[in-house]
Order: C-alpha cells, then structure tokens, then sequence
C-alpha cells in the first residue's frame, strides 16, 4: 500500500493528505469483513451502481441458494471438459 497522498492532493492541501492518511489508517485496523464493506460503500459513492449490478448480484444470491440446498451441484472442471469434448468431437 502506497504510503504518500494520491497524486490528486497537491502540496497545497496538506490537511487533506493527512485526513486521508488518518482515514487509511484507521481503515486498515477494521477487521477484513468490515473493510470488505466498507471498500463497497467507498467504490458506490464513486461509481454508482447500476439495474445490471442488482441483477448480477440477484442472479449469485439465487445460484448460492441452489448450492446450499442441494438443488444443484457443482462439477469438477476438469469433468466438463471432457463431457464436451466427447460430445463434440468429430
């Protein structure tokens, strides 16, 4: 991790660099979990999330569901490939 202020914050704004360090660095005592969230929260207010972000995250909730109820089950890669390739081979 970087130690010096993003390139945005020139040498006039010192208070900001160091709000931003302080921030860091109380951010990187959070357990991993809640940085997790917290990385989140940050990246939404910066990059808004969008109807194809709440589908795609629909869509993993759903496919979780049918993992954990044993609806469906997952194979190993390496399985798929051969179904495939002796299904296709000429």
């Amino acid at each position: 991790m970087p130690s010096s202020a993003p390139s945005s914050l020139t040498s006039h704004e010192p208070s900001a660099a160091t709000d931003l360090q302080r921030i860091e660095i109380a951010a990187l005592q959070l357990a991993p979990d809640e940085r997790a969230a917290l990385a989140e929260r940050l990246w939404e207010s910066v990059e808004p999330g969008d109807a194809l972000d709440l589908a795609w995250a629909t869509e993993i909730e759903r496919r979780i569901q049918e993992l954990d109820s044993g609806a469906v089950e997952c194979l190993p890669w390496d399985d798929v490939m051969a179904g495939l390739r002796s299904k296709y081979q000429a």
